[in-house]
């Protein structure tokens, strides 16, 4: 699961990420619209790689580095290269490892 969610969107498959959040995430947010949102975000990742991980048995919070360019909106502003931290969590469902985020916890 480590980085398993943002490295689908480093190649631009997004159906890919798509499958490893959770059954509810996938419920309220078909993959034709999630990968259609994933197509217009002014975010494109460039590189992701793991820095920590908390986990108990059926949970891990995982910091992963991430550089990225984002499409600014101004007129003539560009492209700006950047990079971040973010947190994601997993959780393990029926065996097998799901991403949760934050926008459904």
């Amino acid at each position: 699961y480590r980085c398993a969610a943002t490295n689908p969107l480093l190649s631009g498959r997004a159906g890919d990420a798509w499958v490893m959040y959770t059954p509810g995430v996938r419920s309220e947010r078909p993959r034709d619209v999630y990968v259609q949102e994933a197509a217009v975000k002014p975010v494109k990742y460039l590189r992701a790689a793991p820095m920590s991980e908390e986990c108990d048995a059926d949970a891990c919070t995982v910091t992963i580095e991430v550089e990225y360019n984002m499409r600014l909106p101004l007129a003539g502003a560009g492209v700006h290269q950047s990079t971040a931290y973010l947190e994601e969590r997993w959780i393990r469902l029926d065996g097998g490892w799901f991403y949760l985020p934050d926008d459904f916890r």
